[in-house]
């Protein structure tokens, strides 16, 4: 499998996600750099989670590195907001100045 954005989402997806939904998480792709940096931010539930650091150590790390074992990859950590936490901030602000 070749590394790129797509091949790394892919196997994100199948194979992190579903483990992170289990505890009302995620994992979202943010980008994939040609000297192997893979930028990832965490969501729902895992956004806060005191076990995130051992979550992108093992588990995120370890899968891309047996997915992509040629590669020498650098995983980081984005710190962003879930879309779904903005959406719920906009609605309670647009009810605050509806009032």
């Amino acid at each position: 499998m070749s590394f790129t954005f797509d091949s790394v989402k892919e196997v994100l997806e199948r194979q992190v996600q579903p483990r992170l939904a289990q505890h009302g998480g995620g994992v979202k792709l943010c980008d994939v750099s040609e000297e192997g940096e893979v930028r990832i931010s965490f969501t729902g539930h895992c956004c806060t989670c005191p076990a995130q650091e051992a979550t992108l150590n093992s588990m995120v790390s370890e899968t891309l590195k047996n997915a992509f074992p040629q590669e020498s990859l650098t995983l980081i950590a984005v710190n962003t907001v879930d879309d779904d936490l903005w959406n719920m901030a906009k609605t309670i602000l647009q009810h605050k100045t509806e009032v």
